[in-house]
């Protein structure tokens, strides 16, 4: 049954017909071509594991198509239907998409700053990327190191200047004032 709504042998094909139940008419039965279009539409979004909002891809693996399928098809408040298109499916992905990356980018920021992350109670650091670890304190070094040598260069051209201009028996030699 599975394979036969959606032609692909993982995905619930009674997860996808209960989201379907949502694109029906109130007064009559959804045409088996119009589910068909729908799930051809889908498909491919779902077989890619990703899903494209706004010229940004998300990723979307098939559990969660699957849960976002059922939690529509229980038909929250803010749902109008019949439903015409997959949009409101496709926005609450791309959603899920951003906080998932969002997420990840703020536990590898942390981790990067070396900050211990308590979530939930559990008090233990968080996995540390030694080889990344190890090349930020390299590059660390490195700026550090190019820092005091551009002020130490800067220090010996001031005394440079400052031999050649008070040299004894030059103009700014402060002996010569009267």
């Amino acid at each position: 049954m599975d394979r036969a709504i959606t032609g692909h042998p993982f995905i619930d094909g009674r997860r996808v017909t209960a989201y379907l139940e949502l694109f029906k008419p109130l007064k009559q039965d959804l045409r088996w071509s119009r589910r068909l279009t729908l799930t051809k539409e889908l498909m491919p979004m779902i077989k890619a594991a990703q899903v494209k909002r706004n010229g940004i891809a998300y990723a979307a693996p098939l559990p969660v198509w699957e849960a976002e399928m059922l939690r529509m098809a229980a038909r929250p408040p803010t749902l109008t239907l019949p439903l015409t298109g997959h949009g409101y499916l496709l926005k609450v992905l791309a959603n899920k998409g951003e906080q998932n990356a969002a997420a990840l980018e703020k536990t590898v920021e942390q981790q990067r700053q070396n900050r211990v992350v308590s979530v939930g109670g559990n008090n233990e650091l968080p996995p540390v990327d030694k080889d990344l670890a190890e090349k930020l304190t390299a590059e660390a070094d490195r700026k550090d190191r190019s820092e005091i040598n551009h002020r130490m260069a800067g220090k010996a051209q001031y005394v440079k200047t400052l031999k050649t201009t008070l040299k004894p028996g030059s103009n700014h030699d402060p002996r010569n004032f009267n």
